[in-house]
């Protein structure tokens, strides 16, 4: 079965972006690459069983297995080793992509309270898009009954990264509304950065 998404990507995005914007070649056209899903805490030093919650919590959202994010250098203030555990981290790509595309268009965007767009400010080098997931439960997929024990209760939420690779402030806009995000204060007329 074919998502929802990556229908509404062929048959109306591709074809939108090329009219929009004076393209040479079809393959020379902005698309979204793959999407980061992180997820990482303070508190998952402490309480290790965290980190099996929260490979849980991402191997629902994204149909995959997610690997591990493990400290770099040992920091004495943080009681942080080298190489402990940190967090889980997952990168999609491909079909992957528009799968999870769907879950947040349809069920984690409309459940969030207050959620009105995103804001300009969160476009980082006018390549990647940064989205902080607050609460994790937003996701119907992720049933909370089924878990017996609190703990599991407490993780938070994730960081979702968007990279769209070579993108000017426009552009990014222009493919961000169509894939259906909601951005804040949509500039009609968005010009580049200065450098």
């Amino acid at each position: 079965m074919k998502s929802l998404s990556l229908e509404h990507y062929t048959s109306i995005v591709q074809s939108d972006m090329l009219s929009k914007f004076a393209y040479k070649n079809v393959y020379g056209r902005n698309s979204l690459q793959n999407i980061y899903i992180n997820n990482s805490d303070k508190q998952t030093v402490l309480d290790k069983r965290r980190v099996v919650y929260s490979l849980i919590l991402l191997e629902l959202l994204g149909g995959k297995r997610p690997g591990f994010t493990l400290a770099r250098k040992s920091v004495a203030g943080f009681k942080l080793r080298e190489g402990v555990v940190l967090g889980t981290k997952l990168c999609l790509r491909h079909k992957n992509i528009f799968s999870f595309l769907d879950q947040f268009q349809l069920q984690a965007l409309p459940s969030s309270r207050g959620f009105s767009g995103l804001n300009i400010s969160c476009f980082h080098n006018k390549s990647c898009v940064n989205i902080g997931v607050p609460d994790s439960f937003i996701f119907s997929d992720i049933e909370i009954e089924r878990f017996k024990d609190k703990s599991f209760l407490n993780i938070g939420g994730f960081n979702i990264s968007l990279n769209i690779p070579n993108t000017e402030l426009k552009v990014l806009c222009c493919l961000l509304t169509s894939l259906r995000i909601p951005i804040k204060n949509y500039p009609i007329n968005a010009k580049a950065s200065k450098k």
